[in-house]
């Protein structure tokens, strides 16, 4: 008895076929829009960087031709409805360069302020300011045992495992705000015992009003101090108003 052709096994060219296919589906370019969009704006709450493969993985799936378009009609539909600005950027994980995609709120400066108002609030985003604070008036780099240094000057240690509003403070520094594209936490060629460096990610570079930061830690710092006393520093913050922007290779040089 010959079997029904809606068992019969799916070839891999059928799905190539169904790609093709839906390329002139509009109703399915929409839908994938739509749930680009939410996928974006999910992971954002947890400011998770996005890999192109994390979008073609849970939101393409089988239409994974129609990556441009879809990421086309996410970023207008993002800027236009939310405010959003996706940013692109490389990302050197080992060995392997790969592009990341996280939102920046382009209406709301709130989110250039908030890491230079250290908000009670929400501790972690007081510690990271103060992490940026420190790298930055570092020349753009700090290592990591002289980052451990200053922090010990606020109480913590980098041995703490379950501190009450940090939790593993290590994991966060090198791990979490890593992982969000805050910082980057690389080592040092040719070191043994391994040692590592800290450097504004590219979220930090993207978020943070260096005109604030550095205004705040003048203030902080007192005795009659004005931005202009750190040249490198406030040399940096007027080519950043002038939009050259902020690069690391930039940051570090000599004052």
């Amino acid at each position: 008895m010959p079997r029904n052709s809606s068992n019969k096994k799916r070839l891999p060219e059928d799905d190539e076929d169904d790609d093709i296919a839906a390329t002139s589906n509009p109703q399915i370019l929409d839908r994938k829009i739509a749930e680009l969009v939410q996928y974006l704006l999910m992971m954002e709450q947890n400011k998770v960087p996005v890999k192109r493969a994390d979008i073609s993985k849970n939101v393409l799936k089988g239409y994974k031709s129609m990556y441009q378009d879809v990421l086309s009609g996410a970023k207008a539909n993002l800027s236009e409805v939310f405010g959003f600005e996706v940013i692109e950027v490389e990302h050197l994980s080992g060995k392997t360069k790969m592009k990341l995609y996280f939102l920046l709120n382009k209406m709301d400066s709130d989110l250039r302020e908030g890491l230079v108002e250290i908000p009670a609030e929400n501790p972690k985003n007081a510690l990271l300011w103060i992490i940026l604070a420190i790298i930055f008036m570092n020349e753009g780099m700090i290592s990591e045992i002289q980052l451990w240094q200053a922090i010990q000057k606020l109480g913590l240690s980098q041995d703490e495992k379950s501190h009450p509003v940090y939790g593993d403070l290590k994991k966060l520094i090198t791990t979490e705000f890593p992982r969000q594209l805050y910082l980057e936490y690389t080592r040092v060629a040719n070191t043994d015992p391994a040692v590592y460096e800290l450097r504004w990610g590219a979220r930090a570079k993207a978020e943070v009003d260096l005109e604030k930061l550095l205004q705040m830690v003048t203030e902080i710092y007192g005795n009659n101090m004005t931005a202009q006393s750190w040249r490198s520093q406030y040399k940096l913050v007027q080519e950043w108003k002038a939009g050259k922007g902020l690069d690391a290779e930039e940051m570090v040089e000599d004052g």
